[in-house]
């Protein structure tokens, strides 16, 4: 009678799809203790593995709940740490203690880095974006004579800034103002009075006169045309918390400077409601067919959750439709805790 442990060491041994792992009997997960599973640019949904998004030359950690008395044996990259996909090299992976440091090299996504000690396993899904540049033409708007957004060029470049701080950890999506300048009620032909007002008539709607000045880059594909008004009376309630904004298929955004009803201006729930908008202009540009969260989310803590709650999350599936890593798709060996081969040296600090 074959013994069971040989059954149970084919059975490992065996091809499995990239998703899935055996079930193990007597084996463990190694934890991830840092980042927490709300950690910007990262997610671990169970019983789905860690997911991480790395930059291009940047370089993210992962502290793990390694037993210090065995050794950890990688799988997948070379000896020297280098994971190379289709004879290039993708990330570069080392193993310092308990921190597994792992840097981007070329963008790819859903590289599998695997860790095993005896009885204990890891999957770690790695995807690596390039730096996606989103241009900002800013059309500052002039309602009437004397009468035109508040919002001043200091001002703009801080929400800017506080966008990027959102969108640059998590997707690697960069916010830069290429253009500014002075849309005058003339040239729109038309006073626009103290809002610009939403219509479902496209020949009276005020936005379509604005949207008719939008300006492209020659250079780039990624491009919002901001256009900042003083106030928008859009076809949704009123949220006092956060500037009122809409953003269009192609990237043109009516932004209100809220500054019609206080004195002050709060540059950093601007900076939010301009990453919100900024992300439905890439989500809505990368139909791609993985799945993902709605439009909006239910979780109050997630960027797209429709309200201003304050939430700056967004999830793996959302990163991965604003700012696409290259797919790769292989078959990959099960992880095997129970045969682990004597760890290389070279991988260890």
């Amino acid at each position: 009678m074959p013994d069971s442990s040989n059954r149970q060491q084919d059975r490992l041994s065996t091809l499995v799809p990239s998703a899935s792992i055996p079930a193990l009997p007597r084996a463990s997960t190694i934890a991830v203790i840092d980042p927490q599973a709300s950690a910007f640019g990262y997610e671990h949904r169970r019983p789905d593995w860690p997911w991480i998004m790395v930059p291009e030359g940047e370089t993210r950690t992962l502290t793990l709940g390694i037993n210090a008395k065995d050794p950890v044996v990688l799988n997948g990259p070379a000896p020297d740490g280098t994971v190379e996909l289709l004879h290039m090299n993708r990330c570069h992976v080392k193993l310092n203690g308990m921190r597994l440091q792992i840097r981007g090299m070329q963008s790819t996504r859903n590289i599998p880095i695997d860790l095993y000690q005896p009885g204990r396993y890891l999957r770690v899904w790695v995807s690596v974006k390039s730096r996606l540049d989103v241009h900002i033409i800013a059309h500052y708007v002039e309602h009437g004579p004397l009468l035109k957004t508040r919002i001043s060029k200091e001002q703009l470049r801080a929400v800017i800034e506080n966008a990027n701080a959102i969108l640059a950890p998590q997707a690697n999506v960069h916010l830069v103002l290429a253009r500014e300048s002075t849309l005058s009620h003339e040239r729109i032909g038309k006073r626009l009075g103290l809002s610009v007002e939403y219509s479902s008539d496209a020949v009276t709607q005020e936005q379509a006169l604005l949207n008719a000045h939008k300006q492209t880059i020659p250079t780039t594909n990624w491009v919002v045309n901001l256009f900042l008004v003083r106030g928008y009376k859009g076809k949704n309630k009123r949220e006092k918390k956060n500037p009122l904004a809409t953003m269009s298929n192609d990237g043109c955004c009516i932004f209100e400077d809220h500054l019609h009803e206080s004195d002050t201006y709060d540059t950093k729930k601007a900076g939010h409601t301009l990453a919100h908008e900024v992300s439905h202009y890439l989500i809505g540009a990368n139909p791609k067919p993985i799945k993902d969260d709605p439009a909006h989310t239910s979780n109050p803590n997630s960027l797209m959750y429709p309200h201003s709650s304050g939430g700056t999350r967004l999830s793996r599936a959302e990163i991965e439709k604003m700012n696409p890593s290259i797919s790769y798709v292989r078959q990959l060996p099960a992880i095997d805790p129970f045969g682990a081969p004597d760890p290389d040296p070279r991988w260890l600090a």
